[in-house]
């Protein structure tokens, strides 16, 4: 930054009611196409991962603390403000607030039939509602190098638990939210009524290469992963 951001004290301040509104409810998340982050790292992985943002905040702390660590980034088309203590502290949902926050622009999902390609291997959450989880499997994809992840009927992957939990992850891994009945094909059904357990379903899907050939080996689960063949 080359100057001093404009500084916010008022809680009816209009980006700092827009952020609270966002971090509260999924329908106004999709309704703005935005949704919340908050954390140092959090905020440089996305910006470093081509993440559009709307609006980009700092505590009078944070930003004596982490400014100049903040990649040098195109925010011409960002909002940038200094918020009070007190208000991050009243924006904040993590114990111990690092003072960054920022408004994100939803990234466009691909369709699932441009998602999918033959010999690709893809993470299936069906009906996860645990926002840990969810985090830890699209930070498992994203480590393991798959393909994607395709999530249907599970929570909001915009919640800013389930945001936090990826740990910068959702900015790397493709991810293709669909309808149940969009899943693809009969055997990832039965890979999903197979895998039922307490918390959700999940597995991992490989997509076969060979021509003509509509699976491979399925496995048995192991900590909430198995394989199927499409």
């Amino acid at each position: 930054m080359t100057q001093m951001p404009e500084k916010l004290t008022a809680r009816d301040n209009s980006a700092v009611k827009l952020y609270r509104k966002l971090a509260r409810s999924k329908k106004e998340r999709y309704r703005e196409g935005l949704f919340v982050l908050e954390g140092h790292r959090l905020v440089t992985d996305a910006l470093r991962s081509g993440a559009s943002f709307t609006h980009l905040f700092w505590t009078e702390e944070g930003y004596t603390r982490w400014n100049q660590e903040t990649i040098q980034a195109d925010l011409r088309e960002t909002r940038c403000a200094l918020l009070s203590n007190e208000l991050g502290t009243d924006l904040s949902q993590t114990e111990h607030s690092q003072g960054v926050y920022a408004i994100c622009r939803m990234p466009r999902q691909p369709e699932l039939s441009q998602l999918i390609r033959p010999g690709g291997i893809y993470a299936v959450l069906h009906q996860l509602q645990d926002p840990g989880n969810a985090g830890m499997i699209l930070r498992t994809a994203d480590a393991m190098g798959l393909d994607g992840v395709i999530y249907s009927a599970s929570c909001d992957i915009y919640s800013p638990k389930v945001v936090r939990a990826t740990m910068g992850s959702l900015f790397r891994v493709p991810v293709c939210c669909t309808a149940a009945g969009s899943l693809p094909g009969s055997r990832c059904g039965k890979l999903c009524r197979r895998g039922e357990r307490r918390g959700g379903i999940g597995g991992a899907v490989s997509v076969c290469s060979r021509n003509g050939c509509r699976h491979r080996k399925r496995g048995e689960r192991s900590a909430g992963r198995g394989n199927c063949g499409l």
